[in-house]
């Protein structure tokens, strides 16, 4: 989400900045009439804020415009895994030194790890699934371990296989293994 208002910004930053500088927004094509005139009514102008990111648009830098919109920014709160770890690269350009982290572990099989107290480390659910783990520096998928074979400090692809074992998947999701023991399994993303 954050990524795409950034682009929105970008592309249509001095429309939203002269609303945010008149108070007057125009009508989108597909929003609810009514939800349309309680937002105008609440809006006020605001000019010295609409300069500020009229400067902040200007600069043109897209890394720095988190930044240069929101000075006082430390953390962006996100998901992880699967599908969003596009938008995790994605937005790490954006960031400087603000700090990313994330709340679950998401995979196309649904939430496969919690966060734990240590920043962006994972705890692997391992009783709600079947893992395999394809070393990322092999080339054939013959070469996947259990998870009982996999070492700390290694890096290894997630193979999936589905609750009803029915199909399996390699998931292009690359972690690194930070602990191995009986009943706990902790990661981070690559």
């Amino acid at each position: 989400v954050v990524s795409n208002y950034i682009e929105i910004i970008l592309k249509q930053g001095e429309s939203l900045i002269k609303a945010i500088e008149t108070g007057k927004i125009s009508i989108p094509h597909n929003i609810n009439k009514h939800i349309f005139e309680v937002v105008s009514a609440i809006n006020s102008p605001d000019p010295e804020r609409a300069a500020e990111l009229r400067e902040a648009v200007r600069e043109g830098k897209k890394e720095r415009l988190l930044k240069l919109i929101w000075p006082k920014l430390k953390r962006v709160l996100a998901r992880s895994g699967g599908n969003f770890n596009f938008y995790t690269k994605k937005i790490r350009k954006y960031l400087e030194d603000i700090s990313l982290e994330f709340d679950d572990f998401i995979t196309p099989f649904g939430i496969i790890a919690q966060k734990t107290e240590k920043e962006n480390i994972f705890r692997l659910d391992t009783d709600t699934g079947f893992y395999e783990f394809l070393p990322a520096d092999t080339k054939t998928s013959a070469d996947q371990l259990l998870l009982t074979e996999i070492k700390p400090g290694k890096v290894y692809e997630l193979v999936l296989t589905n609750d009803s074992g029915i199909y399996r998947m390699r998931t292009d999701i690359f972690i690194r293994i930070k602990k191995v023991a009986k009943d706990e399994v902790l990661f981070e993303e690559c």
